[in-house]
């Protein structure tokens, strides 16, 4: 594989004045299950060449199989296709190296052999035994390496491990709980925390009713809070800044949540589990602040953003488009029940679906709760609900946060494609309407 990455690399810079050339090589193992059975066992095993060109300030980008004539038949459109391009007046060069990387801590060798038929097992067993019906879910690990080169001078690689577990648990047909354990390492992973939230969560959610219309203080448990969260990270990226899709135009310096919101990318971090030793330009990762105490300190940068803004890379390329690599949001100093006892009359949602922006300029978004949904009075659950929608704005969300859990957890899922780590918030007087007749 590495011998057509540098095959690939040879003909690129041929006819490029800026190349970059990564192979990835990824073993992906998946076991899924349900109804308390395993269901389906699947592996794949895969690598293709990333290709980045800009020639004559004309960029291009394009995947392609690592073998030699899909190699050379991608480069000839390669060149055929730039020549028809306009010139690309917002690129502005990619990183010059070479550079020097820490050590990688990315790597678990036990997550990579361990036996996941037998954790599978023993989360069914442990959700049933709380009083689960029925479970069914998915457990995924994989095994990445990445070999990067680019006429910048930077020849490096990498390697790492992965893993996402997630259980949804339903007690009857209309109550179910989720959640999710994730990590780079095996020592990350809790199955059976996972089980018994999920479980727990359904029992509780039996027998729901309706709510009415109002506005109520929601305490968010953590797959909710990442999912709200997520979107702030997005909207850093300076691509998302100039593209329109930021609730963050124009914010840079300026309050965009309470003082309880501090965020950061840490692309270090062992246990993330997107962390790297360098982004995709080859740039060594690093930690970067986003948000302090509500305030939006930087926008995410690659080296082409960075240079037309007359600042530094953050080390977040995408190529095209900088992104948060391990977005974390920082914990605060209440465990549940102190946030809880807080709420006079509002909610504790679960989990959030079809989370969509009416306007992402503005923030203007909607989003329906699903799992369990509580009823919250005087800092007591009072009452399973169901049926409900959320209607707000993501800056008054994130400036109406008073508090955060002294608990982070690493979250991932289908709503949640960037992993993130997140405490519990409690968000006050958020607009609630219902989700159907």
């Amino acid at each position: 594989m590495t011998d057509a990455l540098d095959y690939a690399f040879r003909k690129l810079r041929k006819v490029s004045d800026d190349a970059i050339a990564s192979l990835d090589e990824t073993n992906i193992a998946q076991i899924k299950f349900s109804n308390n059975k395993v269901s389906t066992t699947q592996r794949w095993i895969a690598s293709h060449i990333t290709i980045f060109a800009s020639i004559k300030n004309r960029t291009v980008s394009t995947i392609v199989s690592p073998e030699k004539k899909p190699i050379d038949k991608s480069i000839g459109r390669i060149v055929k296709f730039a020549s028809s391009l306009a010139k690309n007046e917002d690129y502005h060069g990619i990183a010059r190296g070479p550079f020097t990387y820490g050590k990688s801590q990315i790597f678990d060798k036990k997550l990579s052999k361990m036996d996941m038929a037998d954790a599978v097992e023993a989360s069914i067993n442990e959700a049933t035994t709380n009083g689960a019906l029925r479970c069914s879910g998915v457990f995924e690990k994989e095994v990445l390496k990445i070999t990067l080169k680019s006429t910048g001078g930077i020849d490096t690689r990498d390697e790492m491990t992965r893993a996402y577990f997630s259980i949804r648990s339903f007690s009857s047909k209309d109550a179910s709980g989720h959640s999710v354990s994730a990590s780079r390492n095996l020592k990350g992973l809790d199955f059976r925390k996972a089980a018994i939230e999920s479980s727990t969560i359904a029992l509780l959610a039996r027998n729901p009713s309706t709510l009415e219309e109002g506005t109520y203080d929601i305490f968010f448990e953590h797959l909710p809070s990442a999912n709200i969260l997520e979107n702030a990270s997005n909207s850093s990226s300076m691509f998302n800044v100039e593209a329109g899709l930021s609730f963050f135009i124009g914010s840079l310096g300026k309050k965009v949540g309470s003082e309880s919101l501090t965020m950061v990318d840490d692309a270090t971090a062992d246990w993330g589990i997107n962390s790297r030793r360098f982004d995709e330009e080859g740039v060594p990762c690093k930690k970067t602040e986003i948000i302090k105490k509500g305030v939006l300190k930087t926008y995410l940068h690659n080296t082409s953003t960075a240079s037309k803004y007359k600042t530094k890379t953050t080390a977040n390329a995408g190529i095209l488009a900088p992104r948060a690599i391990n977005p974390v949001v920082e914990k605060g100093n209440f465990n549940k029940e102190e946030m809880l006892g807080k709420i006079k009359k509002g909610l504790i949602v679960t989990n959030l679906w079809y989370t969509r922006f009416q306007n992402q300029a503005s923030g203007d978004f909607s989003t329906i709760p699903r799992d369990g949904i509580f009823l919250v009075e005087n800092g007591r659950i009072k009452k399973p609900v169901k049926g409900i929608r959320i209607n707000d704005n993501m800056l008054r969300m994130l400036r109406n946060i008073t508090s955060a859990s002294n608990e982070q957890r690493q979250i991932v899922g289908w709503e949640i494609e960037s992993p993130i780590t997140v405490p519990q918030i409690l968000v006050r007087k958020v607009p609630i309407t219902k989700s159907t007749e």
